[in-house]
């Protein structure tokens, strides 16, 4: 069932630039020219009196039209820049919560609840995926997805808080591993670069290699250490731009290096929070 709440808003257009999925739901802009100004100059915050089902904010996608979609503690909404409209879950689907969202290129939505159980929302409903690979431990949770993009072939991959990263494809999930047969424990966030997939980790940055499905170290300019959001802008003929966040940093990767564009002290109520979602604005902006 889906409920419909019309709310007097802004426009899609006045739509803050990048958005922090954390104890609520916090929209701001990070640029070269805002790093020096505190963040509640460049925010808006919603919370259950605009329409939010609720305001523990789990992940945040925007799709194909541009509206944004939320999963929150007991339901996934979606927003238009006008009206939320608040999606139940259904009964051919786990009864947990879903914390994780994506957006595919048909303009469907996917959905992964905290073990690895995904599924897909179209026009004709919900649809169950898988249930998940098997993870071992009590807070060993899945922490981010990536959708397949080249059809049936195309693997679905899952990275976790313990486990690393796993691929599900054929009705199987397998462990993906480095060249060296290490193993990675911790990963926060992925995005697709140059035919594979960017790794953010426990141990910095890592790539997925489309063709021999391993880790290698990729060729980047890139900081050490946790990183804890990752995105990728695609600028044309083969170039991009790519953006890190870590507990309290942010920074670009253009023309081979990098640049930190912001300094920031965590969020309240946010020191444990690791996994960062970032959404660029196509426009040098984060």
């Amino acid at each position: 069932m889906n409920a419909r709440v019309n709310r007097a808003r802004p426009s899609r257009r006045a739509f803050p630039r990048i958005i922090l999925a954390a104890m609520g739901l916090l929209l701001f802009s990070l640029s070269a020219r805002a790093m020096d100004y505190p963040f509640h100059q460049f925010s808006r915050q919603y919370t259950e009196l605009d329409g939010l089902p609720n305001s523990k904010v789990y992940s945040i996608a925007q799709d194909s039209h541009g509206v944004l979609w939320f999963a929150t503690r007991g339901a996934i909404a979606s927003y238009d820049g006008e009206v939320w409209t608040r999606f139940s879950y259904p009964d051919r689907l786990p009864r947990t919560e879903y914390r994780m969202l994506q957006a595919d290129s048909s303009g469907g939505i996917w959905a992964a609840t905290r073990f690895g159980g995904i599924g897909r929302y179209t026009d004709a409903g919900w649809t169950s995926v898988t249930d998940g690979p098997p993870l071992k431990g009590r807070y060993n949770i899945a922490t981010s997805f990536l959708v397949p993009v080249r059809g049936e072939g195309d693997p679905l991959l899952l990275g976790t808080s313990l486990d690393g990263l796993w691929a599900y494809r054929g009705g199987e999930w397998k462990r993906i591993t480095t060249g060296d047969g290490e193993e990675i424990s911790s990963v926060s966030g992925m995005a697709r670069w140059r035919g594979g997939v960017l790794l953010a980790t426990g141990r910095g940055l890592w790539w997925l290699d489309p063709d021999s499905m391993r880790l290698v170290r990729p060729d980047l300019d890139a900081p050490d250490g946790e990183i804890a959001g990752i995105a990728v802008e695609s600028l044309g003929a083969d170039s991009s731009r790519i953006w890190l966040a870590g507990r309290d940093w942010a920074v670009k990767i253009e023309g081979g290096s990098y640049r930190r564009i912001a300094r920031f002290k965590p969020l309240t109520g946010a020191s444990q929070f690791t996994h960062l979602t970032l959404l660029p604005d196509r426009h040098g902006n984060l």
